[in-house]
């Protein structure tokens, strides 16, 4: 693990080839996903990738102010640039916004000791997760708005999928029905608005197939 440091944090995303190869890799992982839709995430990570990476370049770099940093202007920086990369808002995203950003923030600052806070690593997990959470959202409402009426959980059925999502494997509900997942009540995979634990969001790999 790598912890963040200024020469590497300046450096575009495009001269760092490791990332990008990463991120197709994770996503095309996920076979149920057509290439475009693949293309789709790996484009939206690059953008997180890069916001978290500044973020928290900027954490570890700035000096602090009688030993507090201003945690609010993070938040609004995150915000505000997330909104950016989302390109649209509605309800659904701004709660998520509100709740993803202040979430980031508040656990960099809470774990300032721990190595993997203020790491590539961790910049590269919140880029694959929230790509999946703001494309799988970007999906249903498609699926909605093109007349769809039913939705169907699918893992990819290999040994890291973990147990309670393999238990709602392929279970069929309705388009505006939640699927329980552990415990959860998720409309999909990295849906945010029942609140669930993190266990079920992080480093899930779920897609949904929509049907009449």
């Amino acid at each position: 693990m790598a912890i963040l440091d200024k020469d590497e944090l300046n450096m575009p995303l495009s001269d760092d080839e490791d990332i990008e190869g990463i991120l197709y890799e994770y996503f095309r992982e996920m076979n149920k996903i057509t290439d475009e839709q693949v293309e789709d995430r790996v484009d939206i990570a690059k953008q997180i990738y890069n916001l978290i990476a500044m973020f928290l370049f900027l954490v570890s770099g700035t000096a602090y102010t009688n030993g507090v940093q201003d945690i609010d202007y993070y938040v609004l920086m995150l915000q505000r640039r997330f909104k950016d990369i989302i390109g649209f808002s509605d309800s659904y995203t701004e709660s998520y916004v509100n709740f993803i950003t202040l979430e980031i923030v508040n656990t960099t600052f809470e774990n300032l000791e721990t190595e993997y806070y203020l790491s590539k690593d961790r910049a590269l997990d919140i880029a694959e997760t929230e790509a999946n959470t703001i494309m799988n959202y970007s999906d249903y409402q498609d699926a909605i708005n093109n007349g769809f009426t039913k939705k169907q959980w699918l893992t990819e059925k290999d040994n890291k999928v973990r147990k309670s999502h393999q238990l709602v494997d392929n279970k069929v509900v309705g388009i505006k029905d939640y699927f329980k997942v552990g415990g959860d009540m998720m409309l999909f995979p990295h849906d945010l608005s029942m609140n669930p634990k993190a266990q079920n969001i992080i480093n899930c790999r779920c897609h949904i197939k929509y049907s009449n």
